[in-house]
């Protein structure tokens, strides 16, 4: 046993006195020292105080927007306090639609919402007091982020998944309402300066339009978290690991869009660099 601990010692004595050994470890230190001051402690994603983050989630009855219906959409907003230090909850909201079972693909009914873990939430949509049809859930959603635009001034709006939850609602607003996209934000006039006026038949101008990207939350989260788990490459399956290990989620993942919602800009705040370090839920039910 003596014998194998002074072989080891000297192995370790021979490795750390390596030119070479020490030449890598003064670089390594270097990188991150030069990483920590000029680069990172730049960064200030999150941290602004007064952001604003509004995140919504769409719940469909099948699998193509041209033929089956969203279902329910969710929404939460969050805002940055506490000079950066905090993301407070502010409000988050439920649209429920009218659906019948005819309205339902085969597919995503059996696969999907009769599972045990599902079926209690279609039956929760089903009990709300208010249950949208396409015109008045669109014009509703609409009203939702013109009182947030209102309220906020400006605030950052995105999902998990933008190829999914954009095009149904878009299809919603578009086949519902003749509107365009959900990413052409209306503002007051005056309030932006890359703005699109729409004239009326009085030819007056009514309202102006500004063109937001919709943030994927989900591919910044997995873009900041690869960096910070030094991987070439983060999966799903890494994901959500590494949400499971520091267990993030704090209300229920039940695929109600307006707790999913929550998830999402959870998770996201967690992986932002420099990002709040304290939610403050309070005031969620």
């Amino acid at each position: 046993m003596e014998a194998v601990l002074a072989s080891t010692y000297d192995s370790l004595a021979i490795l750390f006195t390596n030119p070479i050994f020490i030449a890598v470890c003064l670089c390594w230190v270097i990188f991150h020292a030069f990483y920590d001051i000029f680069i990172e402690r730049n960064e200030s994603y999150g941290s602004n105080d007064g952001d604003v983050y509004v995140c919504f989630d769409v719940e469909a009855t099948g699998r193509d927007s041209a033929v089956n219906k969203v279902k329910a959409i969710g929404l939460s907003v969050f805002r940055i306090t506490d000079q950066g230090r905090t993301a407070k909850f502010l409000e988050k909201h439920l649209l429920a639609f009218k659906t019948q079972r005819s309205d339902f693909d085969d597919a995503t009914w059996n696969e999907y919402w009769t599972r045990d873990d599902i079926a209690p939430t279609l039956m929760y949509f089903e009990s709300q007091s208010v249950q949208h049809g396409a015109k008045s859930g669109g014009k509703h959603l609409l009203r939702l982020l013109g009182q947030f635009q209102h309220k906020y001034n400006d605030f950052t709006l995105g999902c998990d998944n933008p190829a999914y939850d954009v095009l149904w609602i878009n299809a919603l607003l578009n086949r519902g309402l003749g509107e365009r996209g959900i990413e052409y934000r209306r503002t007051p006039l005056g309030s932006h300066i890359l703005t699109k006026s729409r004239t009326g038949e009085d030819g007056k101008v009514r309202v102006c339009e500004v063109y937001k990207s919709i943030v994927d939350y989900k591919s910044l989260a997995m873009g900041w978290r690869t960096r910070e788990m030094w991987y070439f490459s983060i999966t799903d399956a890494k994901r959500l690991w590494w949400e499971k290990s520091k267990n993030i989620k704090c209300v229920p993942h039940d695929h109600r869009p307006e707790n999913d919602a929550t998830n999402i800009l959870l998770n996201f705040f967690d992986a932002m660099p420099r990002g709040p370090k304290k939610i403050d839920m309070s005031g969620y039910l």
